[in-house]
Parts: C-alpha cells; structure tokens; sequence
C-alpha cells in the first residue's frame, strides 16, 4: 500500500510539473497600440526585444508603454504629430537618457553603478551603445553587430 501511495505521488508531481505554465495575455491592445497608427515599423520591430515583451505581458518592475521611455506631451503629439513634443531618448544627451532607462534598471548589476563611472565621467550613456527598438540578434541590445563596433 505504501509502494502505491509512493507511485501516485510521483505521478501527481510529474504531471504538476509537466503542466504548461499558464498562458499570459497579451497587452499589445488599445492604447498601447496608439503610437502603431503613425509609426507601425517602428512598433512591429519593437515588438520582440526583451523591452517589447515587458510592454507586451508586463515586468516586475513596472507597467512598460511606450510613454516609459518617450516622455513628453503624447496626446498633443498624436494631434498634431509634432516630434518636438516628445522626448527620444535615443536624441537626447546621455545622461537624460540613462536616468530614463535607471527608471527601470537601477538594480540592474550591469547598470547600478553607472553613476560617478567611468562611463558617467565621459559622457557615455545607455544609448550611446544601446538600441532599445532593435531586435536582440546581436546581443545586449547593442546599436552595432558587436561591442568593439559599437
């Protein structure tokens, strides 16, 4: 009897843990999908970067939309498609930049200690190596093929 109540035990926790974790809704609707309508590239490259699939089911750091990174007055900008009235923080100096990724990464290990850095020092920010809209194909999210490029 012993033996028996073994065996379904195992299979109770092997079939727990052969369960499909549950599927996650996607979040890429309504007004996140908003900035899409002028700037459809843009979003669909954006899409499948590890910052994309923040937005798209959510970080434990917080509720990314395009409006974490892109700060400014969004709503007039959609009226009147004005970029100026943006922040892209791809066009800004670096250190406006990074205080806008530390937002998010200030425990990141790569990134909590970017302040009084070498890299602070000289004026190098997140973006200065960085791409956050493309695809992560050549890895860290880098703006060239590899970091001695970049």
């Amino acid at each position: 009897m012993a033996v028996l109540r073994c065996v379904v035990l195992l299979l109770l926790i092997t079939a727990t843990l052969r369960a499909a974790p549950p599927e996650r809704e996607s979040r890429w609707k309504d007004d996140r999908l908003a900035c899409a309508s002028c700037h459809e590239e843009i979003v669909k490259a954006f899409r499948p970067t590890p910052h994309g699939k923040a937005m798209e089911f959510g970080s434990a750091a917080k509720d990314v939309t395009c409006d974490s990174c892109h700060t400014g007055d969004l709503s007039k900008h959609m009226e009147t498609a004005d970029p100026t009235l943006v922040n892209n923080p791809a066009k800004v100096k670096p250190q406006a930049a990074t205080e806008n990724c530390l937002s998010c990464h200030e425990s990141h290990k790569n990134m909590m200690f970017w302040r009084g850095s070498e890299h602070q020092a000289a004026g190098v920010g997140c973006t200065s190596c960085h791409s956050v809209h493309k695809p992560a194909e050549h890895g860290k999210l880098l703006a060239r093929k590899t970091e001695f490029e970049t």
